[in-house]
């Protein structure tokens, strides 16, 4: 008999008018709420402890760390998630860069340089537009000369794990679901890895 998970549900915390001012003072204005300013520093702990980035992962078996490793191309849904730590070809990102958009545009502006101008064009699963175009959610990537498309987390990835194997570009993304209804995997963490062949 397969053991059916229960889901993770909401949990409403209590917290001091000191324990707010502090957070208010790290928050960005305008863009952090109490719970993202609390998971930031949740993930500094487990960066500090190392219980992410050193942790052994077997696709779909949590690890000791509670990782699970999903196939790059077929990951569950992943609306409601967020990175948590990314490196790009041996470069780890920086935590206001830990973003499914942003990972994207940085890896269209580095297959650009591995890529032809026209294969770089056939790789893209997004909307984009010849030349500079900042319009209606568009980006320009200046090393691709063309303007990009955002788009929701699971076709940001769809793209942007397509263009990772084009170019033969390594990836190794941790992310978290948010404790929520409609999230797939709410409050877990999943891994999702590319070594070039």
């Amino acid at each position: 008999m397969q053991k059916v998970q229960e889901p993770i549900m909401p949990v409403t915390v209590v917290l001091s008018d000191a324990i707010a001012r502090k957070m208010q003072s790290v928050a960005t204005p305008l863009v952090d709420t109490y719970e993202s300013v609390i998971d930031r520093a949740v993930d500094a702990l487990i960066e500090k402890n190392g219980k992410i980035a050193g942790a052994a992962v077997t696709t779909g078996t949590p690890t000791s760390a509670g990782v699970i490793a999903y196939p790059m191309e077929a990951p569950p849904s992943l609306t409601f998630s967020k990175p948590t730590a990314i490196t790009l070809n041996g470069q780890q990102l920086d935590k206001d860069e830990l973003y499914w958009n942003l990972l994207l545009f940085k890896v269209i502006a580095i297959a650009a340089t591995k890529l032809l101008p026209h294969q770089l064009r056939q790789a893209l699963l997004v909307n984009y537009r010849e030349g500079q175009d900042e319009r209606s959610g568009f980006r320009y990537i200046p090393e691709a000369k063309v303007s990009v498309q955002g788009a929701d987390a699971n076709g940001a990835w769809k793209a942007t794990s397509h263009l990772i194997r084009s170019a033969q570009l390594q990836v190794d993304v941790v992310f978290r679901w948010d404790v929520k209804e409609g999230a797939a995997k709410p409050g877990q963490i999943g891994r999702m890895t590319y070594e070039p062949v």
